[in-house]
């Protein structure tokens, strides 16, 4: 079955499934956290170049809900709050609607206990690392994004320097490493066939041309080949 299959059956009993790759033994799972990483340092050294400070990987327990946001800034001029989800991919626009809609509403309750601060305006924020993929995957997305999410890069980056007021929106963003670390991919590999030492080369083209042997043969070299 395929993968849209199995989520509609999954759904019709109220349920939701995850698809978790593996590939390498893992190595899946170091490069999407290795891209993470460099993504979430730009965007927490560009809240720091506006004048934020910033927590990363702030984990929160709040009524049964659970998890971590990617970061939180707090602006020390204005009070200004925003978490920030990282993003290297997107997948689904609920899944990331739902998980950001918990972590804004948690944001206040955050903040008093992390900076001992009542912030004054709050933002959340989508950084995504900015490559053809995710713009097209956004550009997709747009009718289910631009009510929630309705500020863009430009617009995100003038808040961020003057935060006033709310803000919801997505910022594409290229790391401070050049983009993704990326690996050789899997697949097919190329195997190119030894050669043979000049000996064995000089009988095998006499055997091609008198159809025998040319010289001594020796225990070592009474391998069958392909044809005969």
């Amino acid at each position: 079955m395929s993968i849209a299959t199995v989520r509609r059956l999954f759904a019709a009993v109220d349920a939701r499934i995850e698809v978790s790759p593996r590939w390498r033994g893992g190595d899946v799972d170091r490069l999407l956290d290795l891209d993470h990483a460099h993504v979430s340092a730009t965007a927490a050294a560009m809240l720091r170049a506006y004048g934020w400070a910033v927590l990363s990987e702030v984990t929160f327990s709040v009524y049964g809900e659970r998890g971590s946001i990617d970061l939180v800034g707090l602006h020390a001029g204005t009070g200004a709050a925003v978490a920030i989800e990282i993003k290297t991919s997107i997948a689904s626009a609920e899944e990331l609607q739902r998980r950001l809609d918990v972590k804004a509403r948690l944001l206040p309750g955050i903040v008093r206990e992390r900076f001992d601060r009542v912030p004054t305006h709050m933002g959340r924020l989508i950084v995504i690392d900015d490559d053809r993929t995710n713009r097209r995957r956004i550009e997709r997305l747009l009718p289910l994004l631009s009510d929630s999410l309705p500020a863009r890069t430009a617009e995100v980056r003038r808040w961020l320097q003057r935060p006033v007021g709310p803000m919801s929106g997505i910022c594409f963003l290229t790391s401070l490493h050049g983009g993704n670390i990326r690996q050789p991919r899997g697949g097919r590999h190329r195997v190119r066939r030894p050669r043979p030492p000049r000996r064995e080369a000089d009988a095998t083209a006499a055997e091609r041309e008198h159809g025998y042997p040319s010289g001594p043969v020796h225990a070592s070299s009474a391998v069958a080949r392909p044809g005969v």
